[in-house]
């Protein structure tokens, strides 16, 4: 069976009685606006902010992030999605260091620190580790 054409899967979102389930979303990827809302963060977080709010609580934070380890065989990296994290963070009140773009960077080196009150940056943790991760490959 062929898959719908864009045209053919516009028209099946605004159809009731569409024989084939409506593709809204093709790719499970999440948008922009999703990542920057925090739709995206880990639940671990989500409950934690939910206690500190309950709380009335921001605390000043340190946070590195560093990779424990490579693959077998593999003694350093080329880090990369810094510019992605450090966009992600832009607006937030914080301060943020990091290595630069495709810097060589070896197992518990940190490779980006943010300092300032949790609740600032915590919603947006989840795709920051994301970004670096998936660019780096580690």
């Amino acid at each position: 069976m062929r898959r719908p054409g864009p045209a053919a899967r516009e028209a099946n979102l605004n159809r009731r009685d569409a024989k084939e389930p409506a593709i809204a979303r093709p790719f499970h990827a999440s948008t922009p606006e999703e990542i920057l809302h925090g739709r995206v963060a880990d639940a671990d977080v989500l409950r934690t902010l939910e206690v500190l709010e309950a709380r009335g609580a921001n605390p000043d934070v340190g946070a590195e992030v560093r990779a424990p380890r490579f693959p077998p065989g593999r003694p350093w990296s080329v880090l990369g999605g810094v510019e992605e994290a450090l966009a992600l963070l832009e607006e937030c009140d914080v301060e943020v260091l990091a290595l630069p773009e495709g810097s060589v960077f070896y197992p518990e080196e940190p490779i980006l620190q943010v300092a300032g009150p949790y609740r600032a940056f915590a919603r947006l943790q989840t795709a920051v580790l994301g970004v670096l991760a998936t660019a780096t490959a580690v």
